[in-house]
């Protein structure tokens, strides 16, 4: 992952299966509702809830890389809180 934010292109993150990662359903659904609201501005979701959401974490089945989703959250808040204010 690049760093970077194209709500049109999705965000693909790195998978794991043999250390801890992320649920990948939940991490899916949360952050196409965080990016919609990005896109829209529609105040849908703010940035106090990105900066709160945790996400079940899995073993022994895929998973998102950690580091990555958490990167990409934080510059969705970082987003949302310039759009907020």
């Amino acid at each position: 992952m690049d760093g970077t934010y194209d709500a049109q292109a999705g965000t693909r993150f790195p998978t794991t299966k043999w250390r801890e990662g992320y649920d990948v359903a939940s991490v899916d659904e949360f952050v196409a509702r965080a990016e919609r609201a990005v896109s829209f501005r529609d105040g849908s979701v703010r940035s106090e809830d990105v900066e709160q959401v945790r996400f079940a974490p899995v073993r022994w089945r895929t998973g998102y890389d950690m580091d990555a989703v958490d990167t990409h959250l934080e510059q969705l808040a970082s987003q949302l809180k310039g759009i907020e204010s």
